[in-house]
This record gives C-alpha cells, sequence and structure tokens, in this order.
C-alpha cells in the first residue's frame, strides 16, 4: 500500500505570518510549515534601455522596467540602485551589473530583468547598451554585454534560485550593417542547477513591444507573480498562456529552467509591503488569511492528484486557495497502488502531504503468460499484424505481442555507453503502442495549441513538449476516450523498437539512412511521419526525427539491478527517460539501445537551433 512519509521541511528566515503547529496534523503525518516570503533574502537588477543612439528607439522598455520595479518591490525585493536603471550606456550597464554580482551574495534568491534590445552572436547573448555602435562583427565583444557575465556573477554567489527575464526577443538592431546574418531573437541558453531563464519569446523568434504603454510580455508578468499561492513555474506557465492569448498566438513565452528549490514570488496568505512583512500579531482580523494550501509530492513524481474526485494536477504541485477544512485527497500513478488520504486545510498554513506509491502487484495470471513465450533474443518470433485506429483522434497502433529478450546493448551492437550495460533479460507483457508518434494536429485536438518549434503541418510530430506535458496531454485524452493511454516503459519501448527483441541496431535494421531523420539527413528539421522505412512490426520512427520520452525515473544503473517482469525504474533521481534520438542528433543517439534522459519540465529545443526536439508516442491499454 502507499506510505506517507514524514519530515521537517526548513524555515524560511524571514516570516509573513506565524502559526503554530496543531496536534491533529502531527498525529496524521502531514508536515506545516510556516508560510514566509524569505524577502531579507532577495535582491533584484531591473534594466530598461530606449534611447539607443545607434539603433532603432523603443516605445515601451523603460515604462517595462519601472513597472516590473514596483511589482518586485512590492512582494520583497531589494533593488539595486534602489529603483529600475533605465537608458544606460555601457559603461553604466556594466557598472549596475558589478553591484548586482556584489549585492546576491549572502542572497538566496537573485533576479535579473531586462527590457531593450537583444542580440545573438554566434550563439552568445548579448545586452546592447544604448551607447553601441556595431558596425562589424569584429565589434561585439567591445560594444555589447555577454548575458553569460551574469549567469557566471550567480553560479559564484551561492544563490539558491536565479532567474533571468529577457524581454529582448526584438529584431536585430543593426540590421545588415554591422552584423549580417544573424539570427533573429535570442539563443537557448543552458540554465545552471537552480536557475531559470525566461524569454518573452521562443528561440530564434522577435516579441512585440507593445501597442500600449507596456509589452504583452512584462504586463502580464509583473501582474501574476504578485499573486498569492503561485510557484515559479506556475507564474511562468500563467503568463504564457496570458501572452499567448493576448497575441492570437503569435508569440509564445519560453523558458529553460533546473530550478532545484520551491519558489514562491508570494508565499500564500502573506501580507507584503514595501517596508518588509509585518508579524501576525499586529494583523486585523479582516487582514488575516481564510484559506490553506497544501503542497502535494509522491515518490515517484508525476502522479495525478485528485482533490474531492476532481482531477488537480501531477505532483509535485501546490493546492491553494481552498477554504479550511476536510477534503478527499487521491493520488494516483499507472502501475502503482493509489493512495488515498483525508486532509485538512487549515487558514494560513502551508501544509505538505508526501507519499510513497507502492507498485501494483502482478496479476499472478500473467506470470504463466511471459514464461510461456519465452524464447531466445536471437530467434525472436515473428508477429501477426494487428492494428488499431482511435476514433477521437486518429491516432493508429499497432499490437506488439509479449516476449522476452536481452535489453541492453550486446555484442551485436556498436557504440555502446555505460548506461546500456549489461545485457540482461527482460520479460514484457503484449502492448499496444503508438504506430506514430504523436503529430501536431492529434495534439492540437486535445490541447487546443501546438507548442512546436516547426509548424509546418498536422502531419508533422508534436515537440518542445516536457515529460509533465505529455502526461496532461493524456490525462485529458483518457478523460474525452472510452481508452486509456499511458508512455510506454523504457522496456517496451526497447522491445518494441528492436521489432521484438530483434538484434537491430537502430528500429528498423542497421542501415540508418533506411530508417531515421538524423542530424546527418533531416536539413534541420523534422519531417512528417511515417516518411522513413517502417521496422519489423510495422512501427515508424522510433528512431530518429524527434525524441520520445518514457514513464521511466533515469537510473544510469538501472541495467544491474532490474526486474525481469515489465520493469519499470522509479528511482534514481529526478529525470526521466527519453529515446529513439531526433533530427538534431548524430547516429549514436538514433540506435535503439541508446538511454537519454532529461528534466521532465524542460520543453527541450524548439525551432532552427539545432535542439532536441522532445516529443512522445503513446501506449494504449489492452
Amino acid at each position: 500500500m502507499a506510505k506517507r512519509s514524514l519530515g521537517i521541511p526548513a524555515l524560511a528566515l524571514c516570516l509573513s505570518l506565524l502559526f503554530a503547529t496543531s496536534a491533529a496534523a502531527d498525529d496524521r503525518g502531514i508536515h506545516v510549515r510556516l508560510d514566509g516570503s524569505d524577502s531579507v533574502g532577495r535582491i533584484a537588477l531591473v534594466i530598461g534601455n530606449a534611447a539607443y543612439k545607434n539603433a532603432t528607439p523603443l516605445t515601451n522598455t523603460v515604462n517595462d522596467a519601472t513597472l516590473m520595479a514596483r511589482a518586485l518591490r512590492s512582494i520583497g525585493f531589494d533593488l539595486v540602485g534602489g529603483k529600475a536603471q533605465t537608458n544606460l550606456d555601457k559603461a553604466a550597464l556594466i557598472g549596475v551589473i558589478r553591484k548586482f554580482g556584489e549585492a546576491m551574495r549572502g542572497k538566496r534568491v537573485a533576479f535579473l530583468y531586462y527590457a531593450g534590445h537583444g542580440v545573438q552572436v554566434d550563439g552568445r547573448n548579448y545586452l546592447i547598451p544604448t551607447s553601441a555602435n556595431v558596425m562589424a562583427r569584429t565589434d561585439v565583444k567591445y560594444e555589447l554585454v555577454n548575458v553569460d557575465n551574469v549567469l557566471d556573477d550567480m553560479n559564484a554567489s551561492g544563490t539558491k534560485v536565479n532567474i533571468i527575464v529577457l524581454d529582448a526577443c526584438r529584431n536585430n538592431p543593426f540590421g545588415e550593417r554591422g552584423l549580417r546574418g544573424s539570427q533573429s531573437g535570442l539563443a537557448v541558453m543552458d540554465a545552471p542547477s537552480g536557475t531559470l531563464i525566461a524569454y518573452a519569446t521562443g528561440p530564434g523568434k522577435t516579441a512585440a513591444d507593445g501597442h500600449g504603454k507596456n509589452s504583452p510580455y512584462t504586463e502580464s508578468l509583473a501582474r501574476v507573480i504578485t499573486q498569492p499561492g503561485l510557484d515559479v513555474e506556475d507564474v511562468f506557465r500563467e503568463v504564457g498562456k496570458d501572452v499567448q492569448l493576448k497575441t492570437a498566438g503569435v508569440q509564445v513565452p519560453w523558458k529553460m529552467d533546473s530550478m532545484t528549490d520551491k519558489f514562491y514570488f508570494k508565499a500564500q496568505g502573506s501580507l507584503q509591503t514595501t517596508g518588509g512583512p509585518r508579524p501576525a500579531s499586529s494583523l486585523s482580523t479582516s487582514e488575516r488569511p481564510s484559506t490553506g494550501t497544501i503542497v502535494v509530492k509522491s515518490t515517484p513524481p508525476g502522479a495525478s492528484v485528485y482533490v474531492n474526485g476532481s482531477r488537480r494536477g501531477l505532483t509535485p504541485m501546490t493546492i491553494s486557495g481552498a477554504s479550511p477544512g476536510a477534503v478527499r485527497l487521491r493520488v494516483g500513478l499507472y502501475g502503482y497502488e493509489s493512495a488515498d488520504d483525508t486532509v485538512q486545510f487549515q487558514a494560513g498554513k502551508e501544509q505538505i502531504a508526501s507519499y510513497t506509491l507502492a507498485r501494483a502487484p502482478v496479476s499472478p495470471s500473467a506470470k504463466p503468460q511471459i514464461e510461456a513465450r519465452v524464447r531466445p533474443s536471437t530467434t525472436p518470433p515473428v508477429f501477426p499484424k494487428r492494428e488499431w485506429k482511435d476514433p477521437l483522434t486518429g491516432m493508429e497502433f499497432v499490437w506488439v505481442e509479449g516476449g522476452t529478450y536481452q535489453m541492453g546493448c550486446g555484442p551485436w551492437a556498436a557504440n555502446c555507453k555505460p548506461n546500456e550495460s549489461p545485457e540482461h533479460e527482460v520479460a514484457v507483457s503484449g502492448f499496444w503502442i503508438g504506430k506514430y508518434t504523436v503529430t501536431q494536429g492529434q495534439w492540437q485536438k486535445i490541447m487546443s495549441a501546438n507548442p512546436s518549434g516547426f509548424q509546418k503541418g498536422d502531419n508533422y510530430p508534436v515537440e518542445t513538449v516536457s515529460w509533465y506535458d505529455a502526461k496532461e496531454f493524456i490525462q485529458k485524452l483518457n478523460a474525452r476516450s472510452a481508452n486509456t493511454f499511458r508512455l510506454p516503459t523504457e522496456a517496451e519501448w526497447e522491445y518494441a523498437a528492436r521489432s521484438g527483441g530483434k538484434p537491430q541496431m537502430y528500429a528498423g535494421g542497421n542501415d540508418v539512412d533506411a530508417v531515421a531523420w538524423y542530424v546527418t539527413n533531416s536539413g534541420r528539421s523534422t519531417h512528417p511521419v511515417g516518411t522513413k522505412a517502417p521496422n519489423g512490426l510495422g512501427i515508424y520512427d522510433m528512431s530518429g526525427n524527434v525524441f520520445q520520452w518514457c514513464e521511466d525515473i533515469y537510473d544510469v544503473g538501472a541495467y544491474t539491478k532490474p526486474p525481469r517482469n515489465n520493469p519499470l525504474s522509479d528511482s534514481g533521481g529526478s529525470y526521466r527517460v527519453l529515446r529513439g534520438g531526433s533530427w538534431s542528433r548524430d547516429s549514436t543517439w538514433v540506435r535503439s539501445t541508446f538511454r537519454g534522459f532529461w528534466n521532465p519540465g524542460s520543453h527541450g529545443i524548439g525551432g532552427r537551433l539545432g535542439g532536441t526536439g522532445l516529443g512522445l508516442r503513446l501506449v494504449k491499454g489492452n
């Protein structure tokens, strides 16, 4: 059965409200932590450049910086210089960045906001001072300021939460005069541990300055960060939705992150003023919060959370704004027993409910069926072809007969990586798997939006999809369908890719160009699904085109300790498994045994920038 684990979370340094922990909460194993803002540990640098001397002036960037500075101060951030820093030449820009680097030492949270011209050159992003005059590519290092300088300061400072917001994705302001051939918009930067980098629009694309007083992105961000109870992921998710709505889908905000700490701009129930938080004893009855918050976590993560029978999202998640009282909570994940609980929302308190989910038992009747299909991997079975089509989305599925095989990179393969060894015997039950990866048209039927970088047609694979996005898609699809769908396990994926466990280098044989779109033949783009040869089961694109998420948590040592029957890795870290390689990777990555992994909250890199291309392929319940 599922178990709820106990622990004592750290207390925030500066508290907006102070409450005692009830004995009832202790008895139930729910952790209650004080609802704090840690405002004394927050530092921000806000920059707005508009009055360019040698480039096109901008209309709204100073207004944007002023608005952001006001919003950040209202939620407890100290500002470098005490206000927005505007219209900075290079010396002034370098000066405030240096002060920012000094001021963030000893702080928990560092936040950089920049509105103005920005440009990417050779894959690096640069902020453009008002004095910049780039006449040739060689002028870049003398006239512009590399954003990496700020990242370096953040890494050296010891801050736990680092946020960079760039509302700077406008057209190259120097045109063909000084940066001939420079790409539009900004390049994607790797986010070091504990860092979130947010862009007003997608990589390589340009953002609007806005027709009103502020840009669409900054107006939304300044408003959403002051809403209580939203963590940093919630904030940028809501901002993205709002901007897409305002711009009719033309501008799609983007972020990369590797956040390790939970962070709230404004905690649920906290009362912020520019003078800092007040103790609870000074609050009037009308000011005291009337709702509570519960943070729900699970091991493994990614479980669905239901409150009083209504699905709210995936773990880890925060449920806030509820009136005091008892609610029914269910936490469930495919392949595990559900955790059912009754929890009490308490006014002004944030509680943590953490559950360890037990693996669902394998039906005894299923074991003989698996054993009966044991065959040596060197003489794999030939399966009769069975197919099924989903009437709702049009997705096609192929039946894969269960059996056993030697999972991992064996002597028949090449370029084996350490995490692909040792070879080990695995038995899988029969399952239905997608004939193709999920397409953009199929995704839009369920999600009413298309996140892809290559929006060339409905029959192209959907990409720039995080693992959490994939799970949300599946939840919505299951809610509307008479069938149930899920992600494949890593063992199922490899078994299907290798045409039922055959010793195949790539999914369908040893000729990579026949079966896969990869960096050598892709033309730096995805391609319509099903345009390369299928494998022996009639399944397409299991090698190349887009990476495909699996259900498993990535464990580098998973092959040294696997269960034999229907293995599913549920420990080893926080990353999720990716298989298949993509259009942007070389032939090593598209091998049938290659094991990739990625942050489940990351969308990868889409567009024309040589990115990863994260997609998905589904399994249908039997």
